[in-house]
């Protein structure tokens, strides 16, 4: 009997296929859902971006071709303010924003002002009435300013070569050499034009927006390439990264601007700068915000927070923007959240304009600021730029011979870790992984402060008396810096605590009203919070809400120690300062109070 060979088939069930074809058909979904969530994310920065430039083509002054400070005609303008919009003029025309002709006519007309200016060493006021009712080269200078004007130059000429030889004479005359100092290597970060002098005689931050002047001297031979390996590198090692000093006068830009112009996504530069974004991201998730991006901006309802005073409740979008390159889905989910929360809407009297978000949003109030910040537009514009064309606003302003020579350099001087690109893409991530808002069951905490040691200067004496209260004595002297006075505390959590209390035994002091005294917490990294409080003489017990403290990079579960800063000429907020020459106090005790 023949008997056929039958091969064994192995049979699937039913229930085995369609099991397969649903899990094919989810990670198919998923496929679709990203991209169709990368186009959606994409439309969206497009139309910001577009939308952007409409704002910042629409506030310029007719006569000098400047832009406003606001969408608000007349008053000042700043030197930054002339140079973003010079580079954001260059990459509108490259991504076909705008015409050709129309870019020159509106360059042409900024040199031509600027050309009408008096200058002192080839430089001008940063500040200058937009209108140049006053033409005179008087007060100062602040490098940090009046660089991304010659940034913004540097563009100009790549785009409409026509007008170089102009943008070359204007450029050449600046004297980058008045500012640094051969014998010592210190540099100057200004110049004052009524006593021809320079102001400063010190390092520049690395992470400042006093970077492209520090390139442009290195970059022109004004100072020799080991100037950039002098700056001002001071380490905080936090839970976050290592981030370098240099952000205390304005958050997030102070460190981040000036990467629009440089590549520095994976320098030390960058590993400062992602690292303190990711601490304000952790920052806003301790605290339950829906959003984050703390920088200088117009605080809704009141004026600019220059000098660095932020406050946690108020956030700015051109923040987020810097930070697009290493966090795209961060930056992208809360720039929708800022539209949809009504910051795309025109305020009163422009109801009808499509000019992107306006500069500042507070949210435990859920309100908008009614301007629109030229300064901070120029930023948002550019970093979108870089973003969505492939480091546009880098390849425009590298493309410049003198800006080649400067990166080669500053090459060997340049750190770098491509190991930061990888970091940065991990975290972001972790988007829909990061809500922390632990709340505290803390009690409320009665300290008696002690002194480190006993100071006894010029200026300030302090000491531990007997009953451990501390007397502290402050003389002016004519002095102008800051005289600080640090209380050692136990190492404290005052997360969740509301406020915090100084009991004074008594306040002595050359005149009725003291003035200003300003206190700030520092926590283990020697990051601060702080506040002001105007001393008075009948006045023993001093209370301040911690939610209103100004700054917000501090690890509140960690402080130190309480400084008491003694200031009578501070450089901004001339008001918070002391008044009296002689002040002095005895504190008794620190209450942090639930």
């Amino acid at each position: 009997m023949t008997r056929t060979y039958v091969p064994r088939v192995k049979l699937i069930s039913h229930k085995k296929i369609m099991k397969t074809l649903s899990l094919f058909i989810s990670i198919l979904l998923i496929l679709l859902s990203t991209q169709a969530q990368s186009h959606s994310d994409k439309d969206l920065l497009k139309r910001l971006h577009a939308d952007t430039w409409n704002c910042l083509d629409s506030m310029i002054d007719p006569g000098t071709g400047f832009p406003q400070d606001t969408q608000y005609p007349g008053g000042h303008t700043n030197t930054t303010n002339i140079g973003l919009y010079l580079a954001s003029l260059c990459v509108a025309v490259e991504t076909n924003l705008t015409t050709h002709e129309h870019g020159f006519l509106r360059a042409e007309r900024i040199l031509t002002s600027l050309e009408s200016l008096e200058r002192l060493h080839g430089f001008i006021p940063h500040i200058l009435d937009v209108q140049l009712k006053s033409k005179k080269a008087t007060g100062y200078v602040a490098i940090s300013d009046f660089n991304k004007l010659i940034v913004g130059l540097i563009m100009t000429k790549q785009i409409w070569p026509k007008l170089s030889p102009r943008v070359d004479k204007f450029i050449n005359a600046v004297q980058w050499e008045k500012l640094y100092h051969k014998e010592t290597g210190n540099v100057s970060w200004g110049y004052d034009f009524d006593k021809d002098m320079p102001l400063g005689n010190g390092q520049l931050w690395l992470t400042a927006d006093t970077r492209s002047a520090a390139f442009l001297m290195i970059a022109t031979g004004a100072a020799p390439p080991r100037m950039w390996a002098a700056m001002d590198r001071s380490p905080l090692y936090t839970p976050y990264g290592k981030i370098l000093r240099g952000y205390g006068m304005g958050g997030l830009f102070m460190m981040a601007m000036d990467s629009i112009f440089l590549d520095e996504l994976a320098t030390e530069v960058g590993e400062s700068s992602g690292n303190f974004a990711w601490q304000q991201i952790q920052f806003s998730k301790k605290r339950g915000y829906p959003f984050w991006g703390w920088s200088n901006c117009y605080m809704p309802g009141k004026g600019y927070t220059e000098g660095g005073h932020l406050s946690e409740q108020v956030i700015t979008p051109h923040a987020l923007a810097l930070m697009i390159d290493f966090y795209p889905r961060h930056v992208t989910q809360a720039l929708r959240g800022l539209i949809d929360s009504g910051g795309s809407k025109g305020p009163h009297d422009f109801e009808d304009v499509n000019w992107g978000l306006r500069d500042a949003y507070n949210m435990k109030t859920k309100e908008w600021d009614h301007r629109y910040l030229s300064l901070d537009q120029g930023m948002l514009f550019l970093a979108l730029s870089n973003h969505l064309h492939d480091g546009l606003v880098r390849k425009i302003y590298s493309a410049d011979p003198l800006v080649q020579h400067g990166l080669k350099l500053i090459a060997p001087y340049t750190q770098t870790n491509k190991g930061l690109i990888n970091l940065w893409a991990q975290r972001d991530a972790q988007i829909d992984a990061l809500s922390i808002n632990k709340k505290s069951t803390q009690k409320s905490l009665h300290i008696k402060p002690l002194l480190p040691k006993l100071i006894n200067n010029a200026h300030i004496k302090a000491q531990t008396n007997a009953n451990q209260s501390i007397s502290i004595s402050f003389d002016n002297k004519a002095s102008e810096e800051p005289h600080h006075v640090a209380l050692e505390l136990p190492l404290i959590d005052i997360s969740g605590l509301k406020s915090m209390q100084v009991n004074i035994d008594k306040i002595d002091s050359s005149k009725d009203q003291p003035g200003w005294l300003r206190l700030m917490l520092i926590d283990e990294f020697n990051q601060s919070r702080y506040a002001h409080i105007e001393l008075n003489k009948s006045q023993l017990s001093y209370q301040i809400n911690l939610e209103t403290m100004l700054g917000i990079h501090i690890n509140e579960h960690k402080i130190k120690s309480l400084q008491l800063v003694f200031w009578s000429k501070p450089w901004y907020y001339q008001d918070f300062k002391m008044k009296a020459d002689k002040v002095s106090l005895q504190i008794n005790k620190i209450d942090f109070l639930q």
